[in-house]
């Protein structure tokens, strides 16, 4: 399976977190169905957690099928700001 970014809409912000919801496009090329009872996961860049979200509710993909879900997030502000300067200050690609 493949998780596709689609789009992100912001829905409220603040100097610690920015919370908004994410519309991923969850694509099944496999010939297999499968079904998960929820989704969660964590963004780190250079080892720092800047984001993290959880879907619960159940997905059922069938085989060479594809759904698109809203993911709630919520990105930690400060520690990603901090993280893209030291990451900046050392030369690093961009992130």
């Amino acid at each position: 399976p493949r998780l596709e970014l689609s789009a992100m809409q912001i829905t409220d912000m603040s100097k610690e977190k920015t919370m908004g919801n994410c519309i991923l496009l969850i694509d099944n090329p496999a010939p297999v169905g499968f079904e998960a009872d929820s989704l969660s996961y964590e963004l780190y860049i250079a080892g720092e957690k800047v984001m993290e979200s959880t879907y619960p509710k159940a997905i059922d993909l069938d085989a060479n099928d594809s759904s698109v879900i809203t993911l709630p997030v919520t990105i930690r502000n400060e520690t990603l700001v901090q993280t893209l300067r030291k990451l900046e200050k050392q030369g690093a690609d961009s992130t």
